[in-house]
């Protein structure tokens, strides 16, 4: 691989052409482990977010001599043509999910529109789809006062419960589930702390004096009366009940999980996104 500078852009068009549609097996049809181990390993690695690959650098020779120079320019002329589809694809590709995305809107059947489409705009068009089918369940929050009155709000009727992180896996938790190992998985990750306790905390992570310096916040708040005969440590007595659901242990999980429908909020500086069927 390492003689013929052309390889990568190969794999690069192997890997397009899969991702867009064409079969793979006709694709590496003929080809050894050398291009056809490099494309499953691209492969197995893309997130699927446009199936677009990212510009090919060109190389320059560190030699003078005519054989040497001779593969740069076929590499760079591999290059040349993997980045003129690349731009061909992004031109064609994002038009097509805006307008699949707003035909199902409009009422269209999602398998009607997408029949036939290649699985990357399928996932293309779904991830739109889930993002703004979140963004319109969400309620925004500036500043530490509205951040207090929805806190507050909520903790006249629920036990809160906080976890400091990044920003952006506070947001994937809230968005999924949150799981801890049983034991002590939800008193060493989580903070049990009345209303008033939870924005004292976000108001001295707004100051810069937080946890590992951590500007994210993720949210749970039980209803009261779930947990009012358990532990008078409610971090305990949330993990016994999570620990005696119907969903514990299923599928062969041994982790805890809080159902999505306590996730109350995530925070993201000084903007908290709050469920709206906390409002």
């Amino acid at each position: 691989m390492e003689k013929f500078p052309g390889a990568e852009s190969k794999i690069e068009e192997y890997v397009t052409r899969i991702q867009n549609g064409e079969d793979k097996e006709f694709v590496l049809q003929g080809l050894g482990p050398a291009f056809r181990d490099p494309v499953e390993t691209k492969l197995a690695e893309s997130t699927n977010d446009t199936a677009i690959p990212a510009p090919i650098e060109h190389k320059k020779s560190d030699f003078n001599d005519s054989e040497h120079q001779m593969g740069i320019d076929i590499y760079n002329t591999f290059a040349n043509i993997g980045n003129g589809m690349a731009k061909g694809l992004r031109e064609n590709f994002d038009p097509k999910i805006a307008q699949y995305v707003a035909d199902i809107k409009s009422g269209k059947s999602k398998q009607y529109v997408l029949g036939g489409a290649p699985k990357s705009m399928v996932d293309a068009v779904e991830k739109e789809l889930a993002k703004e089918q979140q963004d319109t369940s969400l309620e925004k929050a500036t500043g530490i006062e509205a951040i207090r009155a929805k806190i507050l709000a909520v903790a006249d009727t629920h036990y809160i419960f906080t976890h400091q992180t990044d920003e952006s896996v506070a947001k994937n938790i809230f968005e999924t589930n949150f799981e801890v190992s049983p034991g002590t998985g939800i008193t060493s990750t989580m903070t049990w702390q009345s209303g008033e306790s939870a924005v004292n905390q976000i108001e001295r992570q707004l100051d810069g004096d937080a946890h590992r310096g951590y500007k994210g916040m993720f949210i749970v708040a039980i209803p009261k009366q779930l947990l009012e005969n358990g532990s008078r440590n409610k971090g305990e007595a949330l993990e016994n009940m999570l620990l005696e659901s119907l969903d514990y242990g299923k599928n062969g999980n041994s982790n805890l999980v809080i159902p999505k429908e306590y996730n109350f909020a995530y925070l993201q500086g000084e903007d908290l996104y709050i469920h709206k069927s906390f409002s």
